[in-house]
């Protein structure tokens, strides 16, 4: 009895080896994948109302390769989805980009132009990644980003309750519309606090110059514009 068992044994060692001796490891190559940094649920979001002086954007769009490090230069492109509801005199999307050898993250630009039926509208530009031959299309959720164009008034995310407590008093579309007018600016978010301050006093000692001259400043009410910021200075 104890031959046989080591006699099975022996069999199931050898057929085991066997086995193994015809089982080949395959090597599994991921490619090359390119997708957008952000993912498709970060809306990018451009209002041509904050910068007056400004007639066109580009919108940098940064994307990243994984997978094998590239040694040359690849092209991809991105293509413009259904979804879009800009008109395509709005923007404009290169044929082509290039995803520069080496670098694990590149930029891709858009450009995004003023026109005259954008006033008072909100449109969508939404660009897939379409990849290219050599480059295919990354995870699904950085696959796509989604750009809102306006050229409409609307509250900014800067006149927060501290800039209306402090500074410039409750918001209006129309004392937002004017500051713009007097400081050329909409977007003072990108300026240092002593330059905010700077452009607020400049609104309004505007408004005090006009109320000085009997024009004075009125909100939709009656009410007098100067009246409503609490700004000392």
């Amino acid at each position: 009895m104890q031959y046989i068992n080591k006699s099975i044994i022996a069999i199931l060692i050898g057929i085991t080896l066997g086995g193994c001796k015809k089982i080949s490891l395959t090597t599994y190559d991921a490619g090359r994948y390119l997708q957008f940094t952000g993912d498709y649920r970060d809306t990018i979001s451009l209002s041509f109302f904050l910068y007056p002086k400004q007639e066109q954007f580009n919108i940098a769009l940064p994307v990243k390769v994984t997978g094998k490090m590239t040694e040359q230069d690849l092209s991809y492109s991105l293509k413009v989805n259904d979804a879009t509801t800009a008109v395509t005199s709005l923007f404009t999307v290169p044929a082509t980009y290039t995803l520069r050898k080496t670098l694990p993250i590149d930029t891709a630009y858009v450009t995004i132009k003023k026109l005259p039926e954008l006033k008072g509208k909100e449109v969508l530009l939404v660009l897939d990644m379409a990849g290219g031959p050599e480059l295919q299309i990354g995870q699904t959720i950085n696959s796509r980003r989604v750009i809102r164009i306006s050229d409409k008034i609307s509250k900014p995310s800067w006149w927060d309750a501290v800039m209306e407590s402090t500074y410039l008093g409750k918001y209006t579309d129309k004392k937002f519309s004017m500051f713009i007018q007097v400081v050329g600016e909409g977007n003072i978010s990108i300026y240092s606090d002593e330059k905010k301050r700077d452009m607020m006093l400049q609104f309004k000692y505007y408004l005090i110059k006009m109320r000085d001259a009997g024009t004075p400043v009125l909100e939709d009410d009656g009410t007098d514009m100067l009246s409503t910021i609490p700004l000392i200075g």
